[in-house]
C-alpha cells in the first residue's frame, strides 16, 4: 500500500486550502509529463477521487468526466472484455486484485487501445479494500509490435520447414504436400486450413471445402502452372489486407507457391527461399528494433520524471504504511541531512525520537483512512 504526498515543509501542521490547491496544481503538472494514467478510485462505490491529465491521451475523456460518471471504463471496455472485468470486480471486492491487469478498450476517438494497469489496493482496519491506486499505461504499440513479431516468426518458421522439405533428399511428392499444408495451417494468425496440389497429386488438411475465406497462389514451373496452394478460414475474422488476411500471410502464401514450383528445379527452389528468408528476417529485425526503441525511450522518460521530481521545490515522497521511505526527492534527503539511498527504506522511528515519530506515523495513518491531509 503506497501513498503519494507532496507538501512544501514536513513541518507543516496544517495545509490551508490554497496551498493545497496549489500542491494539487503542481502534482498535476508534473504527472502531466508522464505518459500514463495516474487514478484513484474508493471502494466499493467506484468513486474516482483523483485521476491525472494523462486520461486524456489514453481514454479522450476528462479528469471530471471519469469523476462524474464511476462506471466510464466499463462502458469504454472492449465488447470481448467485458466478462472479465466482472470476474476482476468481484475479486477486487473481496480483496483478491492482482498486481496489474491488462485489458482492451475503446477511446473516445473509436480507436481500440491495449492498456496496463498496475495496481496498489488500500484497505481499512478490518481488512476491507476500500481504494484503489492505479497506473494506466497505453501500450497498444507495443502489442502491436509483438503481435507483429509473433506472426513473423510463425510465418518465418512455416515457410524454413517448407524449404528443408524440398531440400531433404529422397522427400515424395505426397510427403512434400502434406507436411507443406500441415506448415501452413499453423502458420497464419487464425485457425487455419490447407489445401496444397502439384499436378495429379493433392492434400487438404481437412474439410477444406467448409472454409467461408480463402486465399491461393498458383504453382509455376516457368510460365506453366503445374498447381496450386490455398489456405482458408472457416470462422469469420476482421477485414485485412486481402480479406481476412494479411499482408505478410499473401506473401508467405506466394512464397510457398514459388517454393513448390521450383522444386523440380532445386537450384531455383534454394534461391527463392534465402531471398524471402532474408526479407521475413529484416522485418523481425525490425520490429525488435522497434520495440528496443520504445523500451528506451520508456527509461528516458523515466529518468527525465526523476530528474523532475529531484528539482521541485519541496519535500517529494512516497511511504508505505509501515512509515517507511520508498522513494525521496533531493528536497527531502537535504532536510534530514542524509543522502537519499540512506533515508529510502528507513523509516520515521529510525530518524526521530520515538513519541515524535509516533506522532507523525498517526497523522500519516488519519490522512489514510480519511482521505484528507
Amino acid at each position: 500500500m503506497v501513498r503519494f504526498e507532496l507538501a512544501r515543509d514536513i513541518t507543516e501542521q496544517k495545509t490551508t486550502q490554497s496551498d493545497l490547491q496549489e500542491s494539487i496544481e503542481r502534482f498535476d503538472r508534473i504527472t502531466d509529463l508522464l505518459p500514463d494514467m495516474i487514478y484513484c478510485m474508493t471502494l466499493p462505490d467506484g468513486h474516482y477521487e483523483y485521476v491525472s491529465p494523462a486520461s486524456r491521451r489514453i481514454f479522450g475523456h476528462t479528469p471530471d468526466e471519469f469523476a462524474q460518471n464511476p462506471g466510464i471504463v466499463q462502458k469504454l471496455l472492449h465488447p470481448d472484455w467485458h466478462a472479465y472485468f466482472e470476474r476482476e470486480w468481484e475479486k477486487l471486492l473481496a480483496g483478491q486484485a492482482p498486481p496489474i491487469y491488462e485489458y482492451q478498450i475503446i477511446a473516445a476517438s473509436g480507436e481500440t487501445r491495449w492498456l496496463n494497469q498496475r495496481n496498489v489496493v488500500l484497505s481499512d482496519e478490518s481488512g476491507s479494500p476500500n481504494a484503489i491506486w492505479g497506473i494506466v499505461t497505453d501500450v497498444t504499440a507495443g502489442k502491436e509490435a509483438e503481435t507483429s513479431l509473433r506472426e513473423r516468426i510463425k510465418e518465418l518458421t512455416c515457410l524454413q520447414q517448407v524449404g528443408r522439405l524440398v531440400q531433404r533428399e529422397g522427400v515424395s511428392t505426397a510427403e512434400l504436400l502434406r507436411e507443406t499444408a500441415r506448415a501452413l495451417s499453423s502458420g497464419f494468425q487464425y485457425p487455419a486450413f490447407a489445401r496444397v496440389g502439384i499436378g495429379d497429386d493433392n492434400y487438404d488438411t481437412g474439410d477444406f471445402g467448409l472454409c467461408v475465406a480463402r486465399i491461393s497462389a498458383p504453382v509455376k514451373l516457368g510460365k506453366e502452372t503445374v498447381g496450386s496452394v490455398a489456405v482458408g478460414y472457416r470462422d469469420e475474422h476482421p477485414a485485412s489486407y486481402d480479406g481476412p488476411f494479411l499482408r505478410e500471410e499473401r506473401e508467405l502464401i506466394e512464397a510457398v507457391a514459388d517454393t513448390l514450383g521450383s522444386y523440380a528445379i532445386r537450384k531455383r527452389a534454394l534461391e527463392g527461399l534465402a531471398r524471402h528468408q532474408k526479407e521475413l528476417e529484416q522485418r523481425v529485425e525490425e520490429r525488435t528494433a522497434e520495440l528496443t526503441r520504445q523500451t528506451e525511450k520508456q527509461q528516458r522518460l523515466a529518468g527525465e520524471l526523476s530528474t523532475i521530481i529531484d528539482s521541485v521545490p519541496g519535500l517529494v515522497f512516497y511511504k508505505d504504511t509501515q512509515n517507511r521511505y520508498l522513494r525521496v526527492n533531493q528536497y527531502v534527503a537535504d532536510a534530514h541531512q542524509m543522502k537519499k539511498e540512506e533515508l529510502e527504506g528507513r523509516d520515521l522511528f529510525d530518524i526521530y525520537p520515538r513519541e515524535q515519530a509516533q506522532a507523525y506515523f498517526d497523522d500519516d495513518l488519519q490522512v489514510i483512512e480519511s482521505g484528507q491531509s
